[in-house]
């Protein structure tokens, strides 16, 4: 990982996510009602309260767009315009500048890989409402060339049977599936979600992030259509990040503190992209999923990680166990706004990250690498700050069993002697911590509480005194949720 970090780092530029994204501790995530009741100005106002009950001041949602002749209404249609039946474009956009002057930001879903090639046909609740300005691509007329082909000129299908919340096509549909990959390298593709991010959203409707969803956990297509004007079959990639790099200049042209997220992870997008959607990893559902190991190689990436009861039965962590894993590792929270999610022990979640995140999130995430445990039910993650004015050392715990009198051991290394040591625990306040120091290590016990995170203050002023001045969230009293 050290070596591979070192040859990308030699050529990569830096990822460049604005201010208000390194400090954000996560975001609350949602669904608007696909049942037709929904409406802009109460939905969105509700969750971006919600967000700032919970410390948050960010939001991104799903299910605003309008629904599709095919599928109906569903999360993550692919048509960008704002459901007419939820608001019109000047209540969206009111709405979005009022929750902003709250200090809050909103993100929105838009799919960036597949289209619906049934538009421009629209379902008959809607027909009408759209303004005749809005551009909206014909398929037939052209817009299908803009779609990922085979060598033998045959497209690539998504969804041609039922499958999760998709419902299967049309029996006499002419095409047989609900979607169509599009070539992310063809220019009329950029063009069409270029208009929809920064034109419409961040332009018109004053979004103050948006998602392109799929892009970065979607296996690389090839493409064999020359008209694209791609050089190479092999484009995908390219195009995904010159797509990204398009809209991130120009949403910043207007809103400087633009951001912009993906699903999934590429390292080669991390340059273009700001943050990364990477649920539910932390669920245990994926056995091939290691966030740990992006974490260790990449620090300075942010991943948004939680815990979405619909979208998996098979998880292998309840919500609580979740959060705990995205705590250890130093990741964002993202929470969705259900009640087994709402709970006390998100709040005390969040409120110890408040408490560490001025050195977690600059320090570098070492895992269990310089760290060591006597007793193997306790876990101890490392995290070094290591910069001219600072130098600290801050371990996260997961005492799951309450053990007591485990020993934690952690290597000095260049950092120098421990001026100043303090302990926070789940729930509880920040309190000093008793150290003991050889020439290269320093030892302490383990706290019994769940969760603990324990600073070790080598060189620099202030660090135990932020961690206690931390800005709290009230507590639940552990039989209310959020709602």
């Amino acid at each position: 990982a050290d070596t591979y970090r070192a040859w990308f780092c030699s050529w990569a530029p830096f990822p460049d996510p604005p201010a208000w994204l390194k400090r954000c501790d996560g975001r609350v995530e949602w669904t608007l009602p696909l049942d037709g009741s929904g409406r802009f100005d109460q939905d969105i106002p509700k969750m971006a309260d919600l967000s700032k009950r919970l410390g948050l001041d960010f939001v991104r949602l799903g299910g605003q767009m309008i629904p599709s002749v095919a599928a109906g209404k569903h999360r993550c249609n692919r048509f960008p315009f704002p459901d007419p039946l939820m608001g019109s474009e000047r209540e969206f956009t009111e709405v979005l500048d009022q929750v902003r002057r709250q200090g809050c930001r909103v993100a929105f879903y838009i799919n960036g890989q597949a289209w619906d090639p049934r538009w421009p046909a629209c379902p008959t609740s809607c027909a009408g409402m759209m303004p005749a300005s809005v551009k909206i691509p014909d398929w037939e007329a052209g817009f299908k060339q803009n779609a990922l082909h085979r060598y033998d000129g045959t497209l690539y299908s998504q969804y041609r049977k039922a499958a999760g919340h998709w419902p299967a096509p049309e029996p006499d549909s002419p095409y047989g599936c609900l979607f169509y990959f599009m070539c992310m390298a063809s220019q009329g593709w950029q063009d069409h979600l270029f208009y929809w991010t920064v034109e419409k959203y961040v332009k018109q409707y004053h979004a103050g992030a948006m998602f392109l969803d799929q892009l970065g956990a979607e296996s690389a297509k090839y493409c064999y259509n020359p008209a694209h004007g791609h050089t190479h079959h092999g484009a995908w990639s390219q195009g995904v990040v010159a797509l990204a790099k398009r809209i991130k200049e120009e949403a910043r042209r207007i809103d400087p503190d633009f951001a912009l997220e993906t699903e999934g992870y590429g390292d080669a997008y991390a340059s273009s992209f700001d943050s990364f959607f990477i649920a539910p990893s932390s669920t245990g559902v994926w056995s091939d999923s290691f966030p740990e190991l992006a974490r260790y190689t990449f620090p300075e990436h942010i991943f948004f990680d939680g815990y979405w009861s619909i979208q998996n039965p098979a998880y292998k962590r309840t919500p609580e166990e979740m959060f705990n894993e995205v705590f250890l590792i130093g990741n964002r929270f993202l929470v969705y706004a259900q009640p087994n999610v709402l709970t006390k022990h998100l709040s005390d979640v969040i409120n110890l990250r408040k408490r560490i995140k001025h050195v977690q999130y600059a320090a570098r995430y070492m895992d269990d690498v310089g760290v060591s445990v006597s007793d193997a039910k306790v876990r101890v993650k490392r995290f070094v700050l290591d910069e001219p004015d600072q130098k600290v050392t801050l371990l996260t715990i997961h005492n799951h069993e309450g053990v007591v009198g485990a020993n934690v051991e952690v290597v000095l290394d260049a950092l120098g002697p421990v001026r100043e040591a303090a302990v926070a625990v789940i729930a509880e306040h920040v309190n000093g911590l008793d150290v003991n120091e050889s020439v290269t290590h320093a030892s302490f016990a383990a706290p019994k509480g769940t969760l603990s995170a324990v600073l070790l203050v080598h060189r620099g002023k202030d660090v135990i005194r932020l961690a206690r001045e931390a800005t709290q969230i009230p507590p639940l009293n552990g039989k209310e949720t959020f709602q």
